[in-house]
């Protein structure tokens, strides 16, 4: 497959990563940090410093693309020839080093993504200073693009990548209004400084304290004060309508916000070119405090007419904000690029301990994918030599064999409780655990959990509810009985059950769990705890697991989510 290096000179936005998870991201200064966003999806940043020069390690590692978030106009000293205020000497140094990369790197193609505020075409830099580079195969995606200004063939709009806390393809994904339904109150949110920005230079004027001054002389406003962001979220979403002031450039993380949230956005006019055709309701875009009022008035009297505008934003949301379409479109414009076809950094495993006569699990289950890395652990020499015909990782742990049932069970619980300790498996973000006498196990079940549970409610892990078993621990030890391998232990079991009610667990929950297959959330900063007591109450309670889960779990209340859907293609 293609490797992808996105290099973002200040930290500015990590949409693109969000995009493309299998690309490397490189920064070279961390302006901003984000912790609930690279946590989320498990972004891992490579940072510029004594101990890795960025530069270098792009070079020799030999990336078919390179993907540089920068804001251009910061590095031009001059422009049309007067001293250019917002040149930033650091901005340009880093420029000039990726200028050498450029010059050295044979790269399928060099895509910039210029988050400056104003609406230049991007290749003024090489027209000016740099025109060495202008035979290279260089893309802008350019944030402001002017619709009526006339741009080299070589730049295309795309204007969600900006800078700031918060990430725009992050936000519009999240969707705010589609989690809950809410009754919006009838007034309209703005938040946002009373800017007056000039420029003589490019010849930019923006005052936006002039037109909030005019529209508030007219219309009562609501303003939150400072509060947190996902009270300020809140409050926006119950708003019926929120206001979009123009900033320094088009568009601003108000924007975005606005659309996440589901609140009506009423925007200030502006040349914007969006990278679709589609177009948001010219009743939702005033050019002045009295065109405002005149279609407020509307919105709120005309029957239907709010319901309209609204829809038709959220649609487009929907159609042309979401990844996929984001991601497709900018493999629509660049050189053919061959794609990982992984969503996540995910691995699947199963395993088998024991001799030949341990005849529970000396199974190999069907693969459940081609696409991601699936191991099978065993130290069973049978075994591992019928996977050399198979698509698994064969991975044999030179532990000893025995044909002892309960010693060579509980050789496998280390792996089965504990991946994060097995170098295999420990560095991928989502870990799916399948007991080898499964039935084939859906991939895209997998993916569709890890982005609803993982991503969207950051839980740490997933198993199935018991079909069988409900609500009580001595129900799941008497089921269990029915196995050999489980009544040799059977005074153990009653012991430690006996034992954990007597330190204050419930022998009763809601939702009783199988634990013959689980998908682990690795980045959550609780898994690695989970797994660790869980092992602890294993080794104390005996290789009947589900019973030594069934206390862990009530350790845990919020982090484990048990479904009842079936996770098999049959």
């Amino acid at each position: 497959m293609d490797k992808i290096a996105i290099l973002d000179f200040n930290n500015h936005d990590v949409g693109l990563k969000i995009l493309f998870p299998e690309a490397d991201y490189f920064i070279l200064e961390k302006d901003i940090d984000r912790p609930h966003i690279y946590s989320k999806y498990g972004i891992k940043i490579i940072e510029h410093g004594k101990d890795l020069d960025v530069f270098e390690h792009i070079c020799n590692n030999k990336y078919d693309y390179l993907f540089i978030i920068a804001p251009l106009y910061n590095s031009l000293i001059t422009y049309n020839g007067n001293k250019n205020p917002s040149y930033s000497e650091i901005r340009r140094g880093y420029l000039l080093n990726t200028f050498e990369l450029l010059k050295t790197t044979p790269f399928k193609q060099i895509c910039f993504f210029d988050n400056y505020d104003y609406d230049y075409d991007p290749n003024i830099i090489f027209e000016e200073e740099f025109t060495i580079l202008k035979q290279k195969n260089i893309l802008f995606f350019k944030r402001y693009m002017n619709k009526e200004k006339q741009y080299a063939v070589n730049v295309v709009p795309f204007p969600y990548i900006i800078f700031g806390k918060h990430c725009n393809i992050d936000m519009v994904n999240d969707i705010y209004y589609k989690n809950t339904p809410v009754n919006k109150q009838a007034r309209i949110f703005f938040s946002g400084s009373p800017l007056v920005h000039v420029d003589e230079t490019y010849g930019l004027v923006r005052n936006r304290r002039d037109i909030m001054i005019r529209i508030m002389s007219k219309i009562g406003i609501y303003n939150p004060g400072h509060v947190s962001h996902e009270i300020f979220m809140n409050e926006m979403r119950t708003s019926k309508y929120s206001l979009d002031l123009l900033g320094v450039g088009d568009p601003n993380i108000r924007t975005f916000e606005i659309l996440a949230s589901g609140s009506l956005r009423l925007g200030e006019r502006s040349n914007l070119k969006w990278n679709f055709e589609d177009e948001f309701c010219e009743e939702t875009i005033f050019d002045n405090e009295n065109d405002l009022l005149e279609k407020l008035i509307r919105l709120e009297n005309e029957p239907g007419l709010y319901e309209r505008c609204l829809q038709k934003q959220n649609e487009i949301v929907e159609r042309h904000m979401n990844i996929n379409t984001l991601k497709t479109f900018i493999l629509s414009k660049i050189t053919p690029l061959v794609v990982s076809p992984k969503k996540y950094n995910l691995a699947f495993y199963c395993y088998f301990y024991g001799s030949d006569k341990n005849t529970n699990g000396f199974l190999i289950p069907e693969i459940p994918s081609t696409i991601y890395d699936c191991y099978y652990y065993t130290n069973n020499r049978s075994i591992f030599e019928k996977l050399q015909n198979t698509k698994w990782i064969a991975i044999f742990d030179d532990k000893s064999t025995t044909d002892d049932l309960i010693e060579s069970n509980m050789v496998g619980k280390h792996i089965k409780s504990s991946p994060h300790l097995y170098e295999k498996l420990k560095d991928y973000d989502y870990l799916c655990y399948l007991d080898s006498k499964l039935e084939k196990v859906s991939e895209s079940f997998v993916e569709n959990y890890i982005d609803k549970y993982f991503i969207q409610k950051n839980y740490a892990l997933l198993l199935r509810e018991h079909w069988g078993i409900h609500h009580y621990v001595w129900l799941e030890f008497g089921a269990s009985m029915a196995q050999e391998r489980y009544r040799l232990e059977s005074d153990r079991y009653i012991d430690y059950i006996l034992k954990k009610i007597k330190e204050g667990f419930s022998h009763a929950t809601h939702n009783h769990c199988a634990t013959g297959f689980l998908i682990r959330n690795m980045k959550h900063p609780l898994m690695n705890n989970i797994n660790n007591t869980w092992y602890e109450h294993i080794q104390e309670c005996g290789i009947q697991c589900q019973i030594a889960f069934f206390f862990v779990k009530q350790l845990f209340d919020g982090m484990i989510h048990s479904f009842t859907e079936s996770p098999f293609t049959k």
